[in-house]
């Protein structure tokens, strides 16, 4: 016990308290999935409705729960040769994240500046658990947003290439057109059919693929166009074979009363206009026989 009156002596003992923010001691939610990045380029597919392309920046990141309320996204909009880019962040947006990209235009001389295949800066702040005194985590990295039809394969095989006279249609069947989109699967170019008793109908089960907003046939070259002609099939370029799922197009001689004098090679091309706005081409030869 204390004596009265006794004296009491104060020491000071120092102690070093240091504090980490979650970032640093590795306990943050905020994370990017690693697989969809190539060093800080990233690639986006979204959804497309011909118009727009919308998209949601959190699914490059690992599942935050509540936590995304304390992420903000921002974007790098620079002024290109006297144009301001236009924003990809909604600035409203139905759900945190959410951004709308235009389309690709194919109009000559079409500015695609902020259009689809073009690449914006993106940064994500986060606010760590919402501490406003701890340093936000800044995450920067560069979106591209491309078009799942187009990044795939759209191909004809060498069955695809067809000869004839040109007096009787020539006819190019799509069951000898590979279509594939970017991540290997199988899509419609056209309404598919399926047999029904001893003839083929439309399978409503499997229409043109949602994805594409056209499929044109296209004289490719020259000799294409001064010597062939499309066939047109009650308003359409395309008709189904009737003897199996698929459709076909057709050419003919453009003047059937004349006689060729050699083989006349022509390219014709069948060309995808997809829901991005992007374009895809494959072509065939099609050889005139004299």
């Amino acid at each position: 016990m204390k004596k009265a009156g006794a004296t009491v002596n104060a020491f000071e003992i120092p102690v070093k308290v240091t504090i980490k923010s979650p970032a640093e001691s590795a306990v943050s939610p905020f994370s990017r999935l690693s697989a969809y990045f190539v060093g800080d380029n990233a690639v986006a597919y979204g959804s497309a409705n011909g118009t727009n392309v919308e998209y949601n920046l959190f699914k490059l990141y690992k599942d935050m729960g509540t936590e995304k309320g304390n992420v903000a996204f921002t974007e790098t909009l620079h002024e290109i040769d006297g144009h301001n880019c236009a924003a990809w962040i909604v600035e409203t947006p139905t759900n945190p994240g959410d951004i709308s990209v235009k389309v690709y235009d194919n109009a000559q001389n079409a500015d695609n500046r902020d259009n689809v295949y073009s690449t914006r800066e993106i940064q994500a702040a986060y606010t760590v658990f919402g501490n406003v005194h701890i340093a936000k985590i800044v995450d920067k990295f560069n979106l591209t947003v491309k078009s799942e039809i187009k990044e795939g394969v759209l191909e004809a095989t060498t069955a695809a290439n067809a000869s004839g006279n040109g007096v009787s249609p020539i006819k190019v069947s799509l069951k000898n057109i590979t279509a594939k989109d970017v991540y290997g699967e199988a899509y419609n170019l056209t309404q598919m059919y399926k047999k029904s008793g001893s003839t083929y109908v439309a399978d409503t089960a499997e229409p043109m693929d949602s994805r594409i907003q056209s499929v044109k046939v296209v004289l490719a070259d020259d000799n294409a166009k001064e010597y062939l002609a499309i066939e047109d099939h009650s308003g359409s370029q395309f008709a189904p074979t009737g003897t199996d799922a698929y459709s076909y197009f057709s050419v003919v001689k453009k003047s059937a009363e004349t006689a060729l004098q050699n083989d006349v090679p022509c390219k014709v091309s069948l060309v995808v206009l997809d829901k991005w706005g992007a374009t895809t081409t494959t072509t065939v030869t099609i050889t005139l026989k004299k």
